[in-house]
């Protein structure tokens, strides 16, 4: 626990520094409340801004975490709200890895070519 503390506080600097790795660390430690309280509200949208600042990884992990939260929330409202948007999550980073395999292939071939010339 003390140990927890300290790292959900070293964390919490780095997040305020934009930090995109201490910001996805943080989000899981506040979503579990391990080395402070519990703020599943605050992860999730601390998992979201890891995403929109580039991380591809933190939009699986979000979809994991929207799911968790589904099905833990009592309001039925908000429970589906949260299963779509972890479907919808779950979605959009299979298809980002898709677009980013053909891009990264394209560029290859690219590469390929221009040295054989």
């Amino acid at each position: 626990p003390a140990n927890a503390a300290l790292s959900r506080a070293n964390l919490e600097q780095a997040a305020a520094l934009g930090h995109t790795k201490a910001i996805r660390e943080l989000a899981e430690m506040m979503f579990a409340g391990s080395g402070g309280p519990k703020d599943q509200e605050r992860a999730l949208w601390l998992k979201w801004s890891a995403c929109i600042r580039g991380d591809d990884e933190s939009l699986e992990e979000l979809a994991d975490l929207l799911d968790s939260y589904a099905e833990n929330v009592s309001d039925s409202i908000t429970k589906a709200q949260a299963t779509n948007a972890a479907r919808k999550a779950e979605e959009a980073y299979e298809r980002l890895r898709y677009v980013g395999s053909f891009v990264h292939e394209l560029f290859r071939t690219k590469l390929q070519s221009v040295r054989n010339k």
